[in-house]
């Protein structure tokens, strides 16, 4: 019998893309693991799902895991809260990447003297919204904060979110503000 353990795993919120994947994220990989699962083939194609490849495990069932780019999350380059649109080029992060690009960004833009939360009480897209058409230049320098994280983080873990954001700057994807 044949289980979709990342289809499984994916409803639920994770899914495991390869044995490196189980080794740094202990407690799925322990309890995989200690149910005697092996990798028993690399990366591999299922049929008639073109571009869907993974690693076959085997132990009391076969599992099919699916491959790294479902562990990604999608960034938008141009936060939506700050103007940004929805239909951006969405940048690729890890999710401990893209939470911490996000920490980082709530600190830059306060540091910026931005007193706004980002998400929550006070810090909608309507809010943001209100506090850069009330206070010119705001948009410039809050976007100057994501170019300041986007540079670091691309330093830190060889992303490409810089190159993403001037992308959708130049594309004009987002709502200018005063």
């Amino acid at each position: 019998m044949i289980l979709w353990l990342s289809v499984l795993l994916a409803m639920a919120g994770t899914a495991p893309a390869s044995a490196a994947f189980l080794s740094a994220n202990p407690r799925l990989g322990e309890s995989l693991l200690n149910t005697g699962i092996e990798q028993v083939a690399g990366d591999v194609s299922r049929e008639g799902l073109p571009g869907f490849g993974g690693i076959w495990l085997r132990g009391a069932s076969e599992f099919f895991v699916a491959p790294a780019n479902a562990l990604t999350h999608g960034h938008h380059p141009l936060p939506k809260f700050l103007g940004g649109d929805t239909a951006q080029t969405l940048s690729r992060l890890d999710p401990k990447i893209h939470r911490e690009f996000h920490s980082l960004l709530r600190s830059n833009l306060k540091e910026a003297g931005i007193p706004l939360n980002v998400g929550g009480r006070g810090g909608s897209a309507a809010d943001w919204a209100q506090y850069m058409n009330t206070h010119p230049g705001a948009q410039r320098d809050a976007f100057d904060a994501v170019l300041g994280v986007s540079r670091s983080i691309d330093a830190k873990y060889g992303t490409s979110i810089t190159q993403d954001v001037w992308h959708s700057v130049m594309g004009g994807n987002f709502t200018p503000h005063p």
